[in-house]
């Protein structure tokens, strides 16, 4: 996307969370960014920019947003819904909860439907699960897959998740400050049972989540806008405390750059050569950023994680065709009884995949010519340009 696109983007954006219409650069299509728009889950930002701006209705553009954005409303809908019931059944069997992400930030946007959202995060306390299980059977919800730190479940087309600890293990440097996340958990003044973050720490979280995501490949437009949302909700926020807690994070450098990003998108700051690049690789991303990125970062958290020299870390990614028990159980779940056959069913897995998916195996070969080591010094450089790295130790 060239930067008159871009520059038209953060326009529309602008006045769809501002409520005025802002100059769109002269040569911008609508048309043009309407794939980005779809890959980045920004429909509905940019038909509302596009209606303050006064772009006609009747347009080709228009109507396509329009129906993107109807689709997502219908989502939206349903999502609200299932948690106030999620949570209303909570309260009412005492389960203790504390809703994050997407579903609070919501009701910070303009309109709800700009914040789309995957699925429903909410934190639990695991020796509580055994409860939970019943209470969602009960509502139609399935289980479905667990990793490092969320127990998945699927209802329709409405995806739960509850959160075991506020951020993944393997995020060391970030869980080793929140933890599970209930030691910064405080009960809701009306309700027993709901918990909250200080302003302060849930920007924190925010943002901590933001990076997570860019290090791991990159991050899409609704990470930014979910910040600047935030900080327009709480401006008294302590912003001292903020940020002798990125310090201690090691995460102030990058922080600054972003905020100078985000003040040069929608409020008149000047662009540098950082906020342009951080800009860039924003819109190269989708709403989570792209699969080269993402290959360069497992490989960078491998080594960074494992203490492993470059050649080891792409040996230990590799040993993904043999998949651990726990997640090969969810595909064959006659290993939950007779998990001593594992080493069959990884043999199994290996023709089902020969025979059955000839597209993994042509993937499975394109990410191993993407762990190069110009690949992947590459990314990492351009991690420590913007002031971000992985804080596991000095192992690359």
């Amino acid at each position: 996307m060239d930067i008159i696109q871009k520059q038209g983007v953060i326009a529309l954006i602008k006045s769809a969370f501002t409520g005025k219409a802002c100059e769109l650069p002269k040569d911008f299509s609508l048309k043009s960014v309407i794939p980005y728009a779809k890959k980045s889950q920004t429909a509905a930002m940019l038909f509302y920019g596009a209606e303050k701006c006064a772009v006609p209705m009747e347009s080709e553009a228009m109507q396509e947003l329009f129906m993107l954005t109807c689709a997502s409303l219908s989502l939206c809908q349903q999502q609200i819904f299932e948690f106030s019931e999620i949570t209303k059944a909570f309260d009412e069997n005492g389960i203790e909860y504390m809703p994050l992400k997407g579903i609070k930030l919501k009701q910070m946007y303009p309109d709800a439907n700009m914040r789309t959202m995957s699925d429903i995060d909410i934190l639990i306390k695991t020796d509580r699960y055994d409860r939970i299980k019943p209470i969602l059977y009960g509502m139609g919800y399935v289980e479905t897959t667990e990793s490092d730190h969320e127990l998945n479940w699927q209802k329709d087309n409405i995806c739960l998740e509850l959160h075991k600890r506020m951020i993944s293990t393997y995020n060391k440097d970030f869980y080793a400050y929140f933890g599970d996340g209930w030691d910064l958990a405080h009960k809701d003044e009306n309700n027993p049972n709901r918990y909250e973050m200080t302003p302060e720490d849930t920007y924190i979280y925010l943002f901590t989540h933001l990076v997570k995501h860019y290090r791991s490949g990159g991050i899409g437009i609704k990470h930014m806008t979910d910040l600047w949302v935030y900080l327009s909700a709480y401006p008294d926020m302590d912003m001292n405390y903020v940020r002798e807690k990125l310090g201690e994070l090691h995460l102030l450098s990058f922080y600054d750059n972003v905020y100078l990003t985000l003040n040069a998108w929608f409020d008149g700051g000047d662009d540098n050569e950082i906020t342009s690049f951080i800009t860039d690789v924003i819109f190269e991303s989708d709403s989570y950023g792209n699969h080269r990125d993402h290959v360069a970062a497992l490989m960078i958290r491998s080594i960074k994680t494992n203490g492993k020299n470059k050649s080891g870390a792409k040996r230990e990614i590799l040993k993904t065709l043999f998949l651990p028990y726990r997640f090969m159980r969810e595909k064959y779940p006659v290993l939950r009884k007779l998990p001593f056959l594992l080493p069959v069913f990884w043999v199994v897995r290996g023709f089902d995949v020969l025979f059955s998916s000839p597209d993994k195996i042509k993937k499975f070969g394109n990410d191993t010519k993407l762990m190069s080591e110009e690949n992947v010094e590459k990314y990492y450089e351009s991690l420590k340009y913007v002031g971000l790295d992985y804080y596991y130790g000095d192992n690359l």
